[in-house]
């Protein structure tokens, strides 16, 4: 996906395909794996088992604009948090996420979760039910640093931290 736009799509009813995936490692609507310079914009991901829109990875540069992420669900009740609308993760070293007037609302998860990244900006979202902004911080694979969440409205929503195995640094809301 390096240096791509992925815009006016619809992601809807992932449910893993043939087998059975594990929405913790595969799945969901949209999922970027090692890539820099992805724009992300104008898109649907809806009612998909695991999150709507996904980074993993050693990602860089990213723009998510102006999405629509809905009614994604996790496996079972008993990993709910799977279901996330934007999940961004596994980028402690470089970062450069630009998170900008998309609409989360209603998944089983957070609207945004974020495990080890960095330099991520969160702004102008809307977030409706449950958590809006999840950072994972009780998993072994790093820290949470530079996150600016400002400008967001949040309805029935709220910003919640898990655990905490590593400092948080520069977090701002």
């Amino acid at each position: 996906w390096a240096g791509q736009t992925i815009e006016g799509y619809t992601a809807s009813y992932n449910i893993g395909g043939k087998w059975y995936v594990n929405p913790d490692f595969e799945g969901g609507g949209n999922k970027i794996w090692s890539s820099s310079n992805v724009r992300l914009e104008n898109n649907e991901a809806a009612y998909n088992v695991g999150p709507g829109l996904w980074t993993d990875y050693l990602n860089t540069n990213i723009t998510m604009i102006n999405n629509w992420c809905h009614h994604n669900r996790g496996i079972d009740a008993a990993h709910a948090y799977q279901g996330e609308g934007i999940r961004l993760e596994l980028s402690p070293s470089a970062g450069g996420f630009d998170i900008r007037n998309n609409r989360l609302e209603y998944n089983s998860g957070a609207g945004i979760t974020l495990t080890s990244v960095r330099d991520v900006d969160i702004v102008g979202n809307r977030f409706a039910g449950g958590i809006g902004v999840l950072f994972r911080n009780d998993d072994g694979r790093g820290g949470l640093n530079d996150i600016s969440i400002t400008g967001n409205t949040f309805d029935d929503a709220s910003i919640t931290t898990w655990g905490s195995r590593f400092p948080m640094t520069g977090i701002v809301t």
